[in-house]
């Protein structure tokens, strides 16, 4: 991430409401999509016959993503064929209706139940789809934004037609492109609980990555994924191998339990990006190592809150806790398109 250009370094207890430049570094791609775009696509592919009701209890293992799909292909036969600007409005509306949070999940489970990721397996089954939906979702941010660290999930992306290195290719050919070559940065983003840190996997993905002619430089590896059950202690070895590799690396650490913000620190003092970290609050300890290290907290109030992760006065709260604690941060989206809100909502959040 670019150093001195950060959206905030607060050594103070006040906040710009809405800063001249800001930068986010922690969005997800899943997260943040343009439903829109999303709906365009799907509504192309309903009129082209390449998607079928028999295919979506395989597709949507999740029953509220499953049901979804129903409603909108339901939407799509009931629409006369003369009326089809008006049916891809119902769709795009639908699909943002039942996407957006109107109020906090119940827990975090349910919040990531929302993203969604199963839609984009559906929908996107080429490069050219993939690289129009990646499009779109960069031109939703708006100009006040000079910079931007986007985390995508390529192991839950892929599909049989879609390839995991399709679709690694597809996000790096976005970033050469000269109108986000010095605005987006991708982030690939490997998932604790999915398996997709395995020694398997993993050589894998560094195999494509190494073939890819992607300069190192511009790659960089988020570990994320569920924490409370999957301790980043289980990971040691193939963290290493990445750090030792030469791969820049960010931690989703610290959001819903305090027990890997220690460990982290000790054993791994060469990644200095943190998403969320809200825990070490709790830790003076922590908090000291943290201010020697020069660790960044990419942190997310209004996602904590909208995830369950902290109360609303917790939440609101956090930027003038993390100042106060002298430590390095910033604010971040996290996944915009569940709150139907972009990052200066965040700032009003926080103020």
């Amino acid at each position: 991430m670019p150093h001195g250009q950060i959206n905030f370094y607060l050594s103070g207890t006040e906040m710009p409401k809405q800063p001249s430049k800001i930068i986010d570094i922690h969005t997800h791609f899943e997260g943040a999509i343009d439903l829109n775009a999303l709906a365009e696509i799907l509504y192309n592919k309903f009129r082209k016959g390449l998607v079928k009701s028999e295919e979506l209890e395989q597709k949507f293992q999740n029953k509220f993503q499953h049901h979804l799909a129903k409603d909108l292909i339901a939407i799509y036969l009931k629409s006369p064929a003369s009326q089809q600007s008006t049916c891809l409005n119902k769709i795009a509306s639908h699909l943002k209706k039942r996407t957006v949070l109107n109020k906090p999940a119940k827990d975090l489970r349910d919040f990531i139940s929302h993203i969604p990721t199963a839609f984009i397996r559906w929908t996107c089954t080429s490069t050219t789809e993939l690289e129009y939906l990646i499009t779109q979702t960069l031109a939703q941010f708006p100009p006040t934004h000079s910079y931007l660290e986007m985390q995508f999930s390529p192991f839950a992306l892929k599909t049989e037609n879609l390839t995991l290195e399709k679709v690694i290719e597809a996000f790096y050919k976005v970033s050469e492109d000269h109108k986000y070559k010095n605005f987006v940065k991708f982030a690939i983003c490997l998932r604790r609980e999915k398996g997709d840190l395995n020694s398997q996997n993993l050589a894998k993905l560094t195999q494509i990555l190494r073939h890819s002619g992607i300069s190192q430089k511009s790659i960089k590896i988020d570990i994320a994924g569920e924490e409370s059950n999957y301790p980043l202690s289980n990971f040691t070895g193939e963290i290493r191998k990445l750090i030792d590799s030469g791969y820049e690396l960010s931690f989703h650490i610290g959001e819903t339990t305090d027990r890997d913000l220690g460990f982290a620190l000790e054993t791994f003092p060469e990644v200095k990006h943190y998403n969320h970290g809200i825990k070490i609050l709790d830790h003076p300890e922590l908090i000291k190592t943290a201010r020697e290290r020069n660790i960044h907290f990419a942190t997310s109030p209004l996602s904590n809150y909208y995830s369950g992760a902290a109360t609303k006065t917790e939440a609101k709260s956090l930027p003038v806790r993390f100042a106060k604690a002298g430590l390095i941060y910033s604010i971040n989206s996290d996944d915009p398109v569940l709150l139907d809100r972009d990052l200066l909502a965040s700032y009003s959040f926080a103020n």
